[in-house]
């Protein structure tokens, strides 16, 4: 049930009283003045409201019968409804017959107000509650199939497929901003708060395809945006929404210059990255952790980071680094005897991608 408060309560008297001449009251659901133009009886007892509240009915009151009630004058209440039901009673002193009219307004008026104020609590308790529903199926991953039933209960539309898209901004104030707009960039998509700079954005299906050109034209000031899966199942969006996470904190430590990731190009750093400080990951990096030591530098690493974004084509990487394909060979010689790694077979090329990738910087 709708609860009439003080704040209402004061502004219904305020508006009323800025037009008429008479106090105007209004009392809560147990007879009690919460509103009035006369503040020593606020928070008192009026019994005239609670003959009101006990028939549901206007109830005048002259003089006469106002020396017979405790905390009442001569005038008119009229209860305060809302969808029907009786929510506390506003009433208007004077002369019933001078004043009747002009409660008979300010009634209508302060019943619209308590229905605007109505239907605003609702927009801001149904946001929460969708809030809570989308929180609990992308970032909780608690109880997430009774999640989507509450989502699918609030047209949510879990039945649809969607892609996790995680947005970090460099202030709250560019994320109030981002919030705003990227809700009007797709029809039936989710969008929830990560933290306090971070925003997780699940478009039905996929992300627009000219999504890049969207944000360049509207100027949005997005530091880092991360694009998982496309047409990925609601519930297995929690897990994306982890891996997009464990992605940013990747591309924060190894590609800090990188502005737009798609997590199909990253799946092994990003399988691995969070279990970096775990003993066992620890003695996977130390042969990368050896070529820091000697390589002063730094070029046997660009060398070796280059090799392996080209797929270990030495042509390509030679080209790319503008260098022999000699120097490449003695580069890569190099790596293999400070690192003890055989770049020639495949599992000495993959544990030493993965050593560069754990290893701190």
């Amino acid at each position: 049930m709708f609860d009439l408060d003080h704040s209402l309560a004061q502004e219904i008297v305020d508006r009323a009283m800025a037009i008429l001449p008479r106090n105007v009251n209004v009392m809560d659901s147990q007879g009690l003045i919460i509103g009035t133009g006369e503040a020593e009886r606020l928070y008192t007892r009026h019994e005239g409201a609670q003959l009101v509240l006990a028939n549901s009915r206007a109830v005048e009151i002259d003089n006469a019968a106002a020396g017979a009630l405790r905390g009442v004058q001569e005038g008119v209440n009229f209860p305060l409804c809302l969808d029907g039901q009786v929510i506390g009673v506003i009433g208007v002193s004077g002369a019933p017959d001078e004043v009747r009219t002009f409660a008979e307004m300010v009634r209508m008026t302060a019943e619209m107000l308590v229905a605007q104020r109505n239907d605003q609590q609702h927009r801001i308790w149904l946001q929460k509650r969708i809030e809570d529903v989308l929180t609990a199926i992308l970032l909780s991953g608690q109880s997430a199939q009774r999640a989507i039933v509450e989502a699918q209960r609030l047209g949510l539309r879990p039945d649809l497929r969607r892609t996790a898209v995680l947005l970090e901004m460099a202030t709250p104030e560019d994320l109030d901003l981002a919030a705003e707009w990227i809700r009007h960039q797709a029809a039936d998509a989710w969008c929830v708060p990560l933290h306090a700079l971070g925003l997780v954005w699940c478009p039905p299906r996929s992300a627009p395809p000219d999504f890049r050109e969207r944000v360049a034209r509207a100027g949005i000031p997005f530091t880092r945006v991360a694009i998982g899966t496309p047409n990925t199942e609601t519930k297995a969006l929690h897990s994306e929404v982890e891996q997009l996470s464990d992605l940013m904190a990747y591309a924060q430590a190894k590609m800090p210059d990188a502005q737009w990731l798609d997590l199909s190009a990253h799946r092994i750093p990003v399988a691995v990255w969070r279990f970096r400080s775990e003993n066992g990951f620890l003695q996977l990096a130390l042969p990368y952790v050896a070529l820091q030591q000697e390589d002063s530098n730094g070029q046997l690493r660009r060398t070796l980071k280059c090799w392996f974004e080209h797929g270990s084509d030495g042509q390509a990487c030679a080209e790319a680094l503008n260098i022999h394909r000699n120097s490449l060979r003695y580069r890569l010689e190099r790596i293999a005897d400070i690192s003890g790694v055989d770049l020639a077979s495949p599992k000495g090329t993959t544990e030493l991608y993965l050593a560069m990738i754990l290893a701190a910087e």
